[in-house]
């Protein structure tokens, strides 16, 4: 085996670059990630344009190393929903816009969120239908977070005026809010 072979299954070298996951390599991904040790140094991946799998999730919850996932533009409507926001939980940044989010799969990780053992930090969910999320779980979840974009979300006037009473009233990690296209007045 080639130094540069050898060198490429080091997680010294994983921890500066980016995962990126295809359809056409999927299946070896979650293969390496589950059998082997190779990917442990793995921080960032990319699943954009993808159909996600359960096995995927899976994986990926189990690297502990990871810290990022872009998953935009994937299909996650399949993923079981309480899988999705352990994984998500776990992670401290993640891009799921435009990824076709079930109304349950969003409450499952606003709950994790909330629920104090989350490491997340930064989430944008923005293209994704949240009019039909609980109010106050909603604005509890945007307070827990340092950096949430739920532009362009279809919120209710009563989310907003929810989310924006509960960032004034103190107490909020939250440092930076995009909340653009939605309806913010009446």
């Amino acid at each position: 085996v080639c130094q540069l072979g050898r060198e490429a299954g080091e997680p010294v070298l994983w921890a500066r670059g980016v995962l990126r996951v295809t359809k056409e390599n999927m299946a070896s991904v979650v293969e390496v990630m589950v059998g082997t040790r190779r990917l442990q140094g793995v921080r960032k991946i990319s699943i954009m344009g993808q159909t996600v799998s359960d096995e995927l999730i899976q994986a990926m919850e189990r690297e502990r190393g990871l810290r990022s996932v872009n998953m935009a533009n994937s299909k996650l409507t399949e993923v079981e929903p309480e899988l999705l926001a352990i994984a998500v939980s776990g992670l401290e940044e993640v891009n799921m816009s435009r990824t076709q989010l079930t109304n349950q799969q969003a409450e499952a990780i606003l709950i994790a969120v909330c629920a104090g053992r989350s490491f997340l930090k930064t989430l944008n969910i923005s293209l994704t239908n949240l009019s039909s999320v609980e109010v106050g779980l909603l604005a509890r979840a945007v307070n827990s977070l340092e950096e949430i974009n739920i532009s362009n979300t279809k919120l209710t006037q009563l989310q907003t005026k929810e989310i924006l009473t509960a960032v004034c009233a103190g107490g909020s990690r939250l440092k930076i809010l995009s909340i653009r296209s939605n309806k913010l007045s009446s």
